[in-house]
């Protein structure tokens, strides 16, 4: 729920998600309450939901398709970190967006490589 609030703060108001499996408890209860936290908003909405989204290269992919899709698409969150870089370099690399000023990328999980540059600079750790 923080880091649905911490978007919506900053203005994020088309959401995708992009989780695994989702039928795995930890992943499936953070996703659920962050969709639940933006639906509550009033002002935002997740605009894309997609499971099985796992690895550097699924998130890569899905970010490219998930703009073709829906345009205005602004932030996705991420059950993975790994996913999570795929989704941030697609955006910077493949689309060239700015992130964030106008693309935000978030996942729930906080693995060592995520500290590491070129991905500190553009992450939201401790909530």
């Amino acid at each position: 729920r923080k880091v649905a609030r911490l978007l919506l703060r900053a203005g994020y108001r088309r959401i995708g998600v992009v989780r695994g499996d989702p039928a795995a408890a930890t992943g499936s209860t953070r996703t659920e309450a962050f969709m639940a936290e933006i639906a509550a908003s009033g002002t935002a909405r997740v605009l894309l939901d997609q499971a099985h989204v796992v690895g550097y290269a699924a998130g890569r992919r899905f970010v490219q398709e998930a703009r073709q899709r829906e345009p205005e698409l602004d932030a996705v969150f991420c059950s993975s970190d790994l996913t999570a870089f795929g989704v941030l370099d697609g955006a910077r690399l493949d689309l060239g967006l700015a992130v964030p000023e106008q693309f935000a990328v978030v996942t729930n999980t906080l693995h060592p490589p995520a500290a590491a540059e070129p991905y500190a600079s553009l992450t939201i750790f401790a909530l």
